[in-house]
């Protein structure tokens, strides 16, 4: 359900030799958490996954969620003025 106090929760595992995972490794892990995200919950409105995070990825997102919303927020409009 939406309310003002809406949070995110975020979940990197990894890391994995791409070769290593199956077809459809997505999908089985984000299964998982699905599932249980809605026994805990009763809902499970947004679920999303994939593989393709490199290491210089994985450090940015690693600290993502520390940057406050406002400079997130300037630095996607400056982003988007630059295109």
């Amino acid at each position: 359900m939406a309310t003002n106090n809406n949070l995110y929760w975020m979940c990197m595992i990894g890391p994995v030799d791409r070769k290593e995972i199956p077809e459809g490794g997505d999908s089985i892990l984000r299964m998982a958490v699905r599932n249980k995200f809605y026994e805990v919950f009763g809902e499970d409105e947004v679920c999303a996954s994939g593989w393709g995070i490199d290491e210089k990825r994985y450090q940015v997102l690693r600290i993502l969620h520390l940057i406050p919303t406002k400079d997130l927020e300037k630095f996607i409009k400056q982003y988007q003025k630059s295109k």
